[in-house]
């Protein structure tokens, strides 16, 4: 009898270990993959340099080539403001070094937009090969109302709930995930349990905020290869 109870005792010391093992594995992955992570903020001048405004969005390290760092984020970030206004970009590491940037591409179907600097201290994510499984569990790294700092990086952790399609012919526009987000989330990378990119946040339900739209991965994948090769040719 007393060898019997040492089989469910033995199962729950293998059960906790592995709760620990996992539990620690993805601590450690957030708190390298959240050195990729930079805020973005652009400040809007008119055309006699007075300040008119400015908005932030969150985006990460996607390539460092040379002495120029590349970096992901949303579309509605980068574009211009307006004929009379100019925009000056910039980008804040999670170590706080800043740097000038300029728009690298804009994506034409999807809310994505790459941007360059000089190259900075931070680590860089790669996209992952294939797109999320419904129901896999994803992370988010943010800046939501501008709220970053030095060796702050907001983390989320939610699902991934399918593809939005929409329109006659089926067009995909934009992956669903469970995850919180507010104005300055956009940019957001959203990454797997392996640390790869999936998706970029670009919006939210509009009544709830727990309902994330990011852009598509097929065409989030093809738009940064295609980028970047073309800056390696």
């Amino acid at each position: 009898m007393k060898k019997l109870l040492l089989i469910p005792t033995l199962s729950a010391i293998l059960l906790m270990s592995s709760c620990a093992f996992t539990n620690l594995f993805t601590k450690n992955l957030l708190d390298q993959r959240r050195r990729a992570f930079v805020g973005l903020s652009k400040v809007i001048f008119n055309e006699e340099g007075r300040m008119m405004g400015m908005s932030t969005a969150s985006g990460a390290v996607i390539h460092h080539e040379g002495d120029k760092s590349y970096v992901l984020t949303a579309k509605h970030f980068c574009e211009a403001t307006g004929p009379k206004y100019i925009d000056q970009i910039s980008i804040h590491t999670h170590k706080m070094e800043n740097a000038r940037a300029e728009v690298v591409a804009m994506a034409k179907d999807i809310d994505a937009c790459i941007v360059s600097s000089k190259r900075v201290d931070a680590r860089k994510l790669t996209v992952a090969n294939n797109g999320p499984d419904i129901g896999e569990k994803v992370y988010n790294m943010a800046a939501p109302q501008g709220i970053f700092g030095e060796d702050l990086v907001m983390l989320y952790e939610g699902f991934y709930s399918g593809k939005l399609i929409e329109g006659p012919l089926g067009n995909v526009t934009a992956d669903i995930f469970s995850l919180p987000a507010n104005p300055g989330s956009s940019g957001s990378p959203v990454i797997n349990g392996r640390g790869k990119l999936i998706g970029v946040v670009f919006a939210i339900h509009s009544r709830f905020h727990h309902i994330t739209l990011s852009t598509p991965f097929e065409k989030l994948r093809n738009f940064i290869h295609q980028t970047l090769e073309s800056k390696s040719e």
